[in-house]
């Protein structure tokens, strides 16, 4: 009878043992996957930064040019303004 005691005594904390190490495996899995979308989440934080800035450095070569046509848009209606008025009638010049 004190061995059948003693073996359900050990069935008892070995299936408390088994609990135990189930509860810590479902808390360390807890904790990794709380990790791996930790570091996922600063992957994809660096991702968009490299990406803004390779954006960036195409943009600045865009923007100065759209700068530049703009400027010569302006010198050319500045020009042909001035050619007008040289060639106008009302100027007095003869052409």
């Amino acid at each position: 009878m004190e061995f059948l005691q003693k073996e359900q005594a050990l069935k008892n904390k070995e299936a408390e043992l088994e609990l135990s190490l189930q509860k810590k495996l479902v808390e360390e899995r807890g904790k990794l996957a709380q990790e791996i979308r930790r570091i996922e989440e600063q992957k994809l934080q660096q991702l968009e930064s490299d990406f803004k800035m390779k954006l960036a450095e195409k943009e600045k070569p865009l923007e100065d040019q759209r700068k530049l046509a703009e400027e010569m848009r302006r010198k050319h209606e500045q020009v042909m303004k001035a050619n007008a008025l040289i060639h106008s009638p009302w100027n007095g010049s003869k052409n």
